[in-house]
Formats: structure tokens, C-alpha cells, sequence
């Protein structure tokens, strides 16, 4: 408002529509033609403003995009960690809590085979078995439920050993008494596989799983 007060001054009621001198004339006001020193600086000043308003519009956009290129870098290495090895933190805590669940499968197997079937307890005992000692699932003699189990637990015993550094805990007796009594059984080991042919096998699977 204060650089167009200049062109409220000059506009004037019109009194007399036979004046002659210059200048812009409607039916009820006229705008007198100013000195030439007057529309100079006039110029200038809105020249100045529009310069102004454009250099703050230009800073404005510089440090928009500045904030947007930060970003940028930033969620690209927020990716790249992610696609590490090593992974982020968020992976490595899913990994863990993924691991916790065949744990606690393990750990209700242990409980079952340390567990004591009927035929173990003595009806006339006062004591009771508080381990059991079978070798098997059901006794002492491999039945078809040992068949479909013990291959699969010694996959799991290999692939966790050569992928997770995972061992079965020493406290799972009745697992380790498990598989320490199929492995003396010259059934099982003729005609299981390997270890490095069981890595070979599921290398693919555990890679995938990492």
C-alpha cells in the first residue's frame, strides 16, 4: 500500500472534462501524468519488491529441495541396511523370536519322552518314575511314528548346527537319549543320508530362511 500511495495521490475528481493536459480521464475521476523523476522511482520500488518476493520464493524452493535430498539419503541408507547381511535390528529381533518357536517345540517333545509311560510305572511302587527311560516314542522298538519323526529331528540337528550355530541344549535329555539310541540302530544309519548331503539338500531352504 505504501508504494501505491503515490497513484491514490494523483488520482483527482474530474471538474472540468475540457481540461487538456495529459493524463488518464474517466467520467468521474483523472490521474495526472507525474514527473518523470516520480515514475522512476516508483519503477524502482516495485522492481525492488518483485525482487525481493522472488529471492524468498527462491530460498524457500532451495531449501525444500535441500530437506527433500536429505530425505532422500537418508531412507536410501535406511534400505541399504536393511538389505545387509547383517540386516536391521527390526529382522535380527524377528529372527530370534522365529527361532523361539521350534524351541518350544523341542522342549514339549523333550517333556514327552521324559515322561513315563503306564507300563513304567510300578502299580505297587510308592515311588513314582520321575524319568522315563524308553529309547523310543513308545517303548523300546521303533514303531512307524519313530519312522516319520527321527529323520525329520535329525535334519533339524544338522541344518540348525550349520546355519543358526544352534545345537539341541545338553538339558534335552530325552531328545538327546533319542536320537544317541536311533543313531546306534544299523537301520537309521545305512540308510540316512549323510550330513554334507542333508546341508547340500536344504541349502536353498535355510539360505532363504536367513
Amino acid at each position: 500500500m505504501v508504494i501505491y500511495s503515490e497513484i491514490i495521490l494523483r488520482n483527482v475528481a474530474n471538474r472540468n472534462i475540457t481540461d487538456a493536459r495529459s493524463g488518464y480521464y474517466a467520467a468521474y475521476c483523472k490521474t495526472d501524468v507525474p514527473n518523470h523523476h516520480i515514475v522512476a522511482t516508483f519503477l524502482s520500488a516495485i522492481f525492488t519488491r518483485d525482487l525481493f518476493l522472488l529471492s524468498l520464493m527462491t530460498c524457500s524452493s532451495i531449501y525444500m529441495v535441500t530437506i527433500l535430498f536429505r530425505h532422500r539419503k537418508t531412507a536410501q541408507h535406511v534400505r541399504s541396511t536393511i538389505q545387509s547381511p547383517q540386516g536391521s535390528p527390526e529382522i535380527k529381533a524377528t529372527k530370534v523370536i522365529l527361532m523361539l518357536e521350534p524351541v518350544k517345540g523341542l522342549k514339549k517333545l523333550d517333556s514327552y519322552l521324559n515322561s513315563p509311560l503306564p507300563d513304567e510305572v510300578d502299580a505297587h511302587s510308592t515311588e513314582e518314575a520321575a524319568v522315563s527311560g524308553r529309547k523310543f516314542l513308545d517303548g523300546n522298538e521303533l514303531m512307524l511314528a519313530d519312522c516319520n519323526l527321527l529323520p525329520k529331528l535329525h535334519i533339524i540337528k544338522i541344518m540348525a548346527k550349520r546355519y543358526r550355530d544352534f545345537e539341541f541344549p545338553s538339558e534335552m535329555t530325552g531328545i538327546w537319549r533319542y536320537l544317541n539310541n536311533v543313531y546306534a540302530r544299523d537301520e537309521f544309519t545305512n540308510t540316512c543320508p549323510a550330513d554334507q548331503e542333508i546341508e547340500h539338500a536344504y541349502s536353498d531352504v535355510a539360505k532363504r530362511m536367513k
